[in-house]
């Protein structure tokens, strides 16, 4: 049984550990101790649970609101060089590349800024009619972090990757086929089974060859440490410029940000 005072749910059935991220009424926004709940399961409880597989899918639908804007605004108030270590060394989605099992990520509802990030680090992504990816990073005058502007690049090009990054463009679940980050729309009415069924197949292969491959995968596509520092020096600095203030601030009001130049309206 589920412990339903825990950020992340568990549960093992028929060889897989399933992984429920549990703050629907922030559309699962992540903040301190969510990221250090998934941290947990993913470090500790794969293993111990001698798991084949696991999936992680967000209570509601809905995977992942970006960052909590409680955490957000408790990295504005620190130096640069403490918000730089604190980004290195907090969760990072990258983590799920080095979980020795595949990671099925499900989204049936939005996956935005770092949830956008973790289905990017998905070993498999599946996505219903309902799914909606972004980084809206941009529209709140900060900027990307996890890997995500070298990774969005080469998974679906350099011009769609502006697009997203820097248009805030919205990715519908049909993009995310067209553009190779999962391979079908799954009707919500259909997501269990179809789940049940990818879950089925690799559950059924060896454990050893799907880490060996799942080594060689991510080696190939791994974001690079120039660039992950790159991103959180860049965090940091945009953590200080009024512009992230006034973004941050708005989205508490829920009101369109005013950065003060003609553009803002755009």
């Amino acid at each position: 049984m589920m412990d339903d005072s825990r950020p992340v749910g568990t549960t093992v059935s028929d060889d897989v550990l399933h992984l429920l991220l549990r703050r629907p009424d922030a559309l699962n926004a992540l903040d301190d101790e969510l990221g250090a709940a998934l941290h947990h399961a993913l470090t500790h409880e794969v293993e111990s649970s001698g798991a084949r597989a696991v999936t992680i899918r967000g209570e509601g639908g809905h995977l992942m609101a970006g960052a909590d804007l409680g955490r957000l605004t408790g990295w504005m108030a620190r130096p640069g060089p403490e918000i730089e270590s604190v980004v290195r060394t907090g969760f990072q989605p990258s983590l799920l590349g080095e979980v020795p099992v595949p990671v099925v990520v499900v989204v049936d509802g939005a996956a935005m800024g770092v949830g956008m990030d973790l289905a990017l680090a998905a070993d498999l992504l599946v996505v219903t009619e309902r799914a909606v990816f972004a980084m809206p990073e941009s529209d709140i005058g900060l900027t990307p972090l996890c890997g995500s502007t070298e990774l969005l690049a080469r998974r679906i090009g350099p011009a769609r990757a502006r697009q997203v990054l820097m248009l805030g463009r919205k990715v519908s679940a049909q993009d995310a086929v067209d553009w190779g980050l999962s391979d079908r729309v799954v009707a919500s009415a259909d997501l269990e089974q179809h789940l049940a069924g990818v879950l089925g197949r690799l559950t059924r292969r060896s454990r050893s060859a799907m880490a060996a491959t799942k080594r060689l995968l991510v080696a190939a596509e791994a974001a690079s440490e120039h660039t992950l520092a790159a991103e959180a020096a860049a965090f940091a600095a945009a953590c200080a410029e009024p512009d992230a203030a006034e973004g941050v601030a708005s989205l508490r009001e829920r009101r369109r940000p005013d950065f003060g130049s003609a553009g803002a309206d755009a």
